[in-house]
């Protein structure tokens, strides 16, 4: 009965959890920039040079992305599509994790461009 005589309590508090219900209150994922996408995926892998030349770069057979003969058969459609669904070998092993979960479509344009200034 008290919400009765507060009709601003039903509208207030039906709002508050209708916003919760469609993702109010909870902060959208923050939007790396390219460089910052490299640093914190790739570089393990590929290192800061890009030249794959790290101990898990030799282990995984990473692409030199620096190599622009290799570079430039691929299409940045391939590049996009082995960043986010990751690359296996003929064996089916994982060779490169996908970061489909890790990056929004966009994140993963922008890196692809990146990449490709990567190259000599």
């Amino acid at each position: 009965m008290i919400f009765l005589r507060h009709p601003f309590r039903v509208v207030f508090w039906g709002g508050v959890f209708w916003g919760a219900s469609v993702g109010w209150g909870a902060p959208p994922a923050p939007v790396l920039s390219p460089g910052d996408n490299f640093e914190k995926h790739c570089i393990d892998c590929h290192g800061a040079n890009g030249k794959s030349q790290t101990r898990l770069g030799r282990k995984s057979g990473a692409k030199d992305l620096t190599n622009a003969e290799s570079m430039g058969k691929l299409s940045d459609a391939e590049i996009f599509k082995t960043i986010k669904f990751g690359r296996k070998n003929s064996k089916g092993e994982e060779k490169m994790e996908p970061f489909a979960g890790a990056m929004a479509d966009a994140e993963i344009d922008a890196l692809v461009g990146w990449v490709r200034g990567l190259m000599k």
